[in-house]
């Protein structure tokens, strides 16, 4: 008997996917946005330390853009928050792209807030890498 790597909570106004592997349900939750560009926000420890990991996971993405701020609250400002929507025009992302959030709370507060105030808004995804990320900023 295959053992269940992952679930689909549908209850929300979005889902949210938990279990042993939830990466493994992310390249079908990708799929849609393949052809329209998927773009990473993270913060550098993050970036080091958990990017390496979804690429593996998702070999698809490879080539996305990756976008860094620095780790912490004092990232939580106007001036980083122009410097991600200015980084998404030059990257080229429109309002079917998608933002991926993979951080603490900090990277899912500032991706989130950019992505609903960019181009009219465009989603996003949260890929949480701390607890009260999750509980809080991720699903809160």
């Amino acid at each position: 008997m295959e053992q269940v790597r992952y679930h689909i909570i549908k209850t929300l106004d979005y889902p949210v996917i938990t279990g042993m592997d939830p990466l493994s349900a992310l390249d079908m939750i990708l799929h849609p946005y393949y052809a329209n560009g998927i773009y990473f926000l993270t913060d550098e420890n993050t970036k080091i330390h958990c990017l390496p990991k979804i690429l593996e996971s998702v070999p698809r993405l490879a080539g996305s853009k990756v976008f860094s701020i620095l780790p912490g609250e004092q990232s939580k400002n106007i001036t980083d928050l122009y410097r991600i929507w200015k980084w998404l025009i030059e990257k080229g992302a429109g309002r079917k792209s998608l933002l991926i959030n993979l951080g603490g709370g900090v990277v899912s507060d500032m991706g989130g807030f950019a992505a609903a105030t960019y181009n009219r808004g465009m989603d996003y995804l949260n890929i949480p890498t701390s607890l009260i990320c999750q509980v809080d900023a991720a699903i809160g």
